[in-house]
């Protein structure tokens, strides 16, 4: 909360038409030069592909867990996967995310359920 009101207070004080960030010489027509928009966009697309490699390592950490959670509770005689807890997963999704959050939960359950894990072992 207090980074989100840092940045609201940060972005305010910039003068009207001015890009954040740049001294007010390096300003053109309220926008940043080409030049350092070219720049800018290729950091901000590695940041983005180091992002993306988090997100799928935790994916990956995620479906380990699952499958793990699987044998578990086969193990003890129950069912595969549990419901209740799923619809908690989609539900934390789609408070954060509105309709796109179910879509992206339904995926991530998907890939973490995978093929039955007692095949898998």
């Amino acid at each position: 909360m207090l980074a989100q009101q840092e940045a609201t207070a940060s972005a305010s004080a910039v003068p009207s038409g001015q890009a954040p960030g740049l001294p007010a010489e390096e300003q053109v027509d309220g926008a940043e030069p080409d030049h350092l928009r070219a720049a800018n966009v290729s950091e901000l697309r590695s940041g983005i592909d180091r992002i993306d490699a988090e997100i799928r390592a935790l994916f990956e950490r995620r479906r380990e867990l699952s499958h793990a959670v699987q044998r578990a509770r086969m193990a003890e005689g129950g069912s595969r996967t549990d419901t209740g807890r799923e619809m908690q997963i989609i539900k934390s999704y789609a408070d954060g995310f509105g309709r796109q959050g179910t879509a992206i939960s339904l995926a991530l359950l998907e890939i973490c359920r995978g093929s039955s894990p007692a095949a898998e072992g």
